[in-house]
């Protein structure tokens, strides 16, 4: 059976004497040592969480940046399109003016040459006639 005497209030005085030092020595700086790392992962957590939140932005700011570059190099790209085809009917008619101008002008240049080559023949033919005729006839014709 378990007696009641002084052994037993030295245990008990021993006991929480052990419990103050153990709690003073182990368990507070436990605690506090726990305590910290919870705060620390609570701080890693909560940076993380902000610092996501961030790249989500920046992700969606950048994608948005990156869809209105395309849409104005898009828009670029085909009012450079339209430029040269501009540019291209613009040479086209030109040179259809070009042509048109140079087939007026050989038109007209073989209108003189052809009409020069008819008087040219004119006088050749009247010059043969003359010719044939003064022989026939023995004599001169004016």
């Amino acid at each position: 059976m378990v007696e009641i005497n002084g052994t037993l209030l030295i245990q008990i005085a021993n006991f929480l004497i052990l419990i103050f030092i153990l709690n003073n020595l182990l368990f507070k700086p436990i605690l506090r040592i726990m305590s910290e790392r919870k705060k620390k992962l609570d701080d890693s957590t909560h940076e993380t969480s902000s610092l996501k939140e961030e790249l989500d932005r920046k992700m969606a700011e950048y994608e948005l940046r990156l869809k209105e570059a395309r849409r104005r190099a898009l828009e670029e790209r085909e009012a450079i399109k339209g430029e040269g085809s501009k540019r291209a009917r613009r040479i086209v008619e030109e040179t259809q003016e070009e042509i048109g101008r140079m087939v007026d002008d050989f038109r007209t240049m073989i209108g003189e040459e052809k009409e020069a080559a008819r008087m040219s023949l004119r006088e050749e033919t009247r010059s043969l006639a003359r010719e044939i005729g003064e022989k026939v006839l023995g004599r001169s014709i004016q």
